[in-house]
């Protein structure tokens, strides 16, 4: 894993705390015995090993065969793999909040004020506070099972989603140029994408049987800047009077998780009520309805709780109104 700062000085510095551990670790297991334990380790599973990696705080990244070289060697995770290639479980919120200032130019030495405002700088730039941004990395680390995810490159696609800045206007703040810069975004965001698949999962099994009302459901509508090559007014966004996209999320009730979103869908086009059942038109046959939308996830006899312009579907749907409960109110 690669927090971006690395310099030759520091490579070769790495190199040779490498060779002080290994000396003191003596020789090499015998070979047999090496190829016993890798026998031992490749019957496990994947899921299995980085169980095995966090319990002895060693880096989770990698595929199955480094995840096991990693086990059978863990005196190759030196100091300065530690410095510059920490596990991501023993990385803080304060961590974060460091680097993460210190990669848009606001050093250590201009950081030596309130932690509440450096806090809001943080903020200013990538949208949440750091305890958000580590939880976030953590889990994009633990699922992403080939490539490593660094540091930088994760911040450097946080700051670009919050404040959709170009790659030119970037290159001062993160030290690289506008196609390197491009490269990672993509590539870091490919892998985001992937990771929330299987975070956002709506999983009928882990609701408890008893539950009725199982998701608070929802579009948010998000202003961008105009499709010059799709120009059209099904973009428009009547909240903003500018161009947008509309998602729609789904949270749990009785658990603080997001296990639904679909999209995105153009501002002007569909309404909440369209996006859920899936039509693309009024008066559009039922049997052609779209099997992906949220109305066909809803098993018979539970529903999700919306606001009123969710009122045409009352068989997948309790519609929040004045004399419910205050629970029912607030989701």
């Amino acid at each position: 894993m690669d927090f971006g700062y690395n310099s030759v000085d520091e490579q070769e510095q790495e190199e040779e705390e490498e060779e002080e551990v290994m000396a003191q670790h003596g020789n090499d297991p015998s070979s047999e015995s090496l190829d016993t334990e890798r026998d031992l380790l490749e019957e496990l599973t994947v899921k299995e090993l980085k169980k095995r990696l966090k319990e002895e705080g060693l880096r989770t990244v990698g595929n199955k065969d480094e995840l096991i070289e990693r086990l059978l060697r863990p005196e190759r995770e030196t100091i300065g793999q530690l410095k510059n290639g920490i596990a991501h479980c023993l990385l803080t919120a304060d961590d974060i909040l460091v680097m993460g200032l210190s990669w848009v130019n606001i050093n250590e030495k201009r950081q030596q004020v309130r932690q509440a405002l450096n806090v809001e700088r943080f903020k200013s730039f990538f949208g949440v506070e750091p305890s958000t941004l580590k939880d976030v990395y953590s889990k994009l680390v633990d699922l992403c099972d080939v490539d490593d995810v660094g540091l930088k490159e994760f911040l450097m696609l946080v700051e670009w989603l919050n404040k959709y800045d170009t790659e030119s206007g970037m290159t001062s703040r993160w030290g690289w140029d506008e196609k390197h810069i491009g490269r990672k975004l993509k590539k870091v965001g490919k892998q985001m994408q992937s990771a929330s698949k299987a975070v956002i999962v709506l999983d009928l099994n882990n609701f408890d049987p008893k539950e009725v009302i199982i998701v608070s459901v929802d579009c948010v509508n998000y202003a961008t800047t105009e499709f010059r090559l799709d120009p059209s007014t099904m973009w428009f966004d009547h909240k903003s009077h500018g161009p947008g996209l509309k998602y729609e999320f789904g949270v749990c009730v009785h658990s603080p998780y997001c296990v639904w979103i679909r999209g995105p869908f153009p501002a002007g086009k569909y309404n909440d009520l369209s996006v859920f059942l899936g039509k693309e038109s009024e008066g559009q046959p039922q049997a052609e309805w779209n099997r992906d939308a949220l109305f066909w996830k809803i098993p018979s006899g539970k529903k999700a709780v919306a606001d009123r312009i969710y009122a045409g579907c009352p068989q997948k749907v309790m519609v929040k109104r004045d004399g419910h409960p205050v629970w029912v109110q607030s989701t």
